[in-house]
């Protein structure tokens, strides 16, 4: 009976310690995967809000575009290094659409890797944030976190697209969170895996093996082992073998939203170890208890001293197996455990207080609690003893100091108790080094997190199933310009001007009917009932089991980009109407330049232009007809070659180009074709010089006058005949002396002729002799009449 009453008891303390340990583990398990969803959705969440910030992409794109040197590159890096170090980044790297670094900022010397061109389409291509999972660098030796976020415009602007690569060392964060352990344990550890293929990789270092991250491979057929478990999807409290073949107890989780998998662990013979203790102790005792019940019954029949004896005699054993437990618990407790007397001295210290202090257990003894404590505690010391004495009990918090001098942070539990009516204080004392580290990085991250989420660059909210705000933060606060306890509680719909379609949105998200989304456009109303445009971002929050339990949302006031957009809209009208009119004037221009160019090539006469040198440069068709070569034959040709006159020609076309002579006008030049004929020109020139008014070459203008020369010649010939026959014509010119009675002329001998003498002897002239109605008159007066009188009885009626 006594038997199966103790291994009952057994059976029952192990199942409480084992319910115990199951908990811690798996309270440990939670509180870790926690820390590591709380450090993917913050990476996220920065990579997110990069992606949608458009303040910050605009500039970034134009940058690429041009990619010179100067204000703005030194401004972008700037950015980059002030991202790196406030979100603790090991690397950012700013990528074009090949992939290629443009600008980065890193510690030490850093690529963005093979794998970057691939990955850079991928976001481009997907217009979403990009992760790369742990990964190692071959080239550093180093593990990393990449996160690739596409640098792109909402609608096609010109711009060249690019990407920002994010890159985390899990070494600053992750990996020491997997590292720590909030209780004292040997053999207890966290493992993040995932599964690749047929096998699960480990992806952290582990405490009981070196060199294990991303290198130690489990096959994920093991169904005993709790990493394969994972994968297989089990999640809870399991027993079974870890990689070392040792058998453990495990707490086992999915990491929402991830291909990881979280695994906390601890020996089972650490697990059981004071279920081990205790049922050595229930043995003990119950074999001493079976010895005294034997005595007992065998001494029954003797004398009531004799009983009397034998009940002193069985307390004492009692007394010394209680005794031998309490040695062996305290022996070999993870606690460490001290036995003051009534004045604080030291008494009694187990196996693990020499061990932290570096005392030995014959230099504890004698010491005090003041010498273990640090001077600057000593005060808090005094009020403490006085407290544990009225209250029989105290548990606190303090800094203890080491034999070697170094102080660590504990936790002590200190209870009275009497001996034999002596008073006596058992302090139970636990080193919490690694949960004050714990507590110190949560304290930090917390505090950058409220400093993030309070000065946050965007309005930042939450809200729950019912959709009533949960959290806001101080600029969304002062966007709308209400207090914390004027929104929170009351529906988000109730700031947007379209409350109705609003709250069905939302409800139909929080019911996972529809999905969360990226940059969609809002109008709220502001505390002074004025509007403000928006720019939102929503995610779903989920629980443990991916229910959801709220959504959290990034607005971006987009007043300006707003106003910016119009400016836009209203620039490109006007770029528009502005382009019109160039297309306007280009096609005029066009229609000039043909005009001109079958004006210059058709011209009646010839054109050509030469240069500095004396090479032609331009010539029409018209001299190019006149001289009977091609264009691409006279192009770069010196034009003195074409002159009959080569070298005179050659020298007064260098000295006009040397400005010593002036151009001409009106030159009769002789031009050789290609055939060796010649043809005499009129030539034009005009001196060209550049915008400092220095003579760059002369433009000049040829007119074929062989035709003129032919009329000039013909003219010419005219004129000689003509002169030759004037000079054979006799002519009557100068004083002629006439009589003035008889009208006869004196010649040039003196003698007087008559008239029709003198004419035909100087002139060609010949006479016929007539007589005028006067001289009839006067010489026939008779005849005169007769014919009058006959001419009258005519024209009578």
């Amino acid at each position: 009976g006594l038997t199966a009453t103790g291994y009952f008891h057994y059976q029952q303390y192990r199942d409480y310690v084992l319910g115990q340990k199951e908990q811690e583990i798996l309270a440990i398990a939670n509180l870790k995967l926690g820390q590591i969803l709380n450090y993917r959705e913050e990476r996220l969440g920065d990579a997110e809000a990069l992606f949608s910030n458009p303040l910050v992409v605009r500039p970034i794109r134009e940058w690429l575009r041009e990619g010179k040197e100067g204000r703005q590159r030194e401004e972008i890096l700037g950015y980059l290094e002030s991202i790196r170090k406030a979100e603790e980044f090991d690397s950012v790297f700013l990528l074009d659409e090949l992939g290629k670094t443009r600008l980065s900022v890193t510690y030490g010397e850093a690529e963005a890797g093979d794998q970057a061109k691939t990955l850079v389409q991928e976001a481009l291509q997907g217009r979403k944030v990009i992760v790369r999972d742990l990964y190692r660098d071959e080239k550093r030796n180093r593990i990393f976190f990449d996160l690739y976020v596409p640098l792109l415009g909402k609608t096609w602007d010109g711009l060249p697209s690019g990407v920002l690569l994010l890159r985390s060392d899990p070494n600053q964060f992750l990996y020491p969170v997997l590292r720590s352990w909030p209780t004292p344990s040997v053999t207890a550890e966290i493992l993040l895996v995932r599964r690749e293929g047929e096998e699960v990789l480990v992806l952290n270092e582990l405490r009981h093996a070196k060199n294990t991250a991303l290198s130690l491979r489990v096959p994920s057929s093991r169904r005993d082992n709790p990493a394969a478990m994972a994968v297989a999807g089990i999640e809870g409290v399991a027993k079974g073998v870890d990689y070392r073949g040792v058998q453990v107890l495990a707490a086992i989780r999915a990491v929402p939203n991830s291909p990881w998998y979280l695994i906390a662990k601890m020996d089972m013979d650490e697990a059981i170890y004071p279920v081990r203790q205790q049922g050595y102790s229930i043995l003990i005792a119950g074999i001493l208890l079976v010895f005294v019940l034997g005595l007992t019954v065998a001494f029954l029949w003797r004398h009531q001293r004799a009983q009397l004896y034998k009940r002193m005699y069985e307390e004492e054993i009692k007394i010394q197996a209680l005794t031998k437990h309490l040695a062996l618990m305290t022996k070999y407790a993870n606690d460490i455990i001290l036995l003051y007397d009534d004045q604080f001295r030291i008494v009694e210290a187990n196996e693990r207080a020499t061990l932290t202090y570096g005392y030995t257990r014959e230099e504890f003894l004698g010491l005090t609690a003041r010498d273990l404590r640090p001077p600057e505690t000593w005060a808090d010391l005094n009020a403490q003893i006085e407290q544990i004495k009225e209250r029989k009990g105290l548990v606190f918090e303090t800094i203890h100091r080491r034999k070697d001098g170094s102080t660590f942070p504990v936790e002590v539990s200190v209870r009275g108790l009497e001996v034999e009516g002596k008073q006596y204080f058992q302090s139970i004392i636990r080193d919490i080094t690694e949960r004050k580290e714990a507590e110190e990085r949560l304290r930090k991250s917390e505090e950058r997190f409220r400093d993030l989420f309070d000065n946050a660059p965007v309005a930042y909210h939450e809200f729950d199933r019912e959709g009533k705000i949960t959290h806001v933060n101080r600029t969304e606060l002062e966007m709308l310009g209400y207090t914390p306890d004027e929104m929170i509680g009351r529906p988000v719909w109730d700031f947007n001007v379209q409350p109705d379609m609003v709250r069905d949105t939302i409800l139909a998200k929080l019911s996972g009917k529809l999905p969360p989304q990226r940059a969609f456009e809002r109008v709220l109303r502001r505390k002074d009932g004025s509007l403000v445009p928006v720019l939102i971002e929503d995610r779903l929050l989920r629980d443990e089991k991916g229910e959801i339990i709220g959504i959290r949302a990034t607005l971006q006031d987009i007043t300006e980009r707003k106003k910016a957009e119009e400016e836009r809209e209203k620039l490109i009208r006007e770029l528009q109407e502005t382009l019109q009119a160039l297309r306007e004037k280009e096609e005029a221009l066009r229609k000039s330049e043909e005009r001109f160019r079958d004006l210059f090539d058709n011209a009646p006469i010839g054109y050509h232009e030469y240069d500095s040198e004396g090479r032609i440069t331009n010539v029409n068709q018209t001299d190019v007809e006149m001289l009977g070569y091609s264009r691409e034959e006279m192009i770069g040709q010196y034009i003195w070659k074409f002159n009959v006159g080569e070298e005179i020609a050659r020298e007064q076309v260098l000295a006009k180009l040397a400005g010593k002579l002036p151009p001409g006008r009106e030159l009769e030049r002789t031009y050789r074709r290609k055939d060796g004929t010649t043809f005499p020109v009129l030539v034009e020139d005009r001196l060209i010089r550049d915008e400092k008014g220095q003579i760059k070459g002369i433009r000049c203008i040829i007119q074929d006058i062989t035709e003129r020369k032919k009329a000039e010649a013909e003219r010419e010939k005219l004129i000689q005949e003509l002169q030759e026959a004037l000079a054979k014509v006799k002519t009557l010119r100068g004083l002629i002396p006439i009589c003035a009675s008889c009208k006869k002329i004196r010649d040039d001998q003196g003698y007087w002729k008559q008239i029709e003498s003198y004419v035909r002897d100087h002139s060609e002239a010949e006479f016929s002799h007539g007589i005028c109605p006067e001289c009839m008159k006067k010489l026939y007066p008779d005849f005169v009449d007769d014919e009058e009188g006959k001419n009258d009885e005519i024209r009578r009626p």
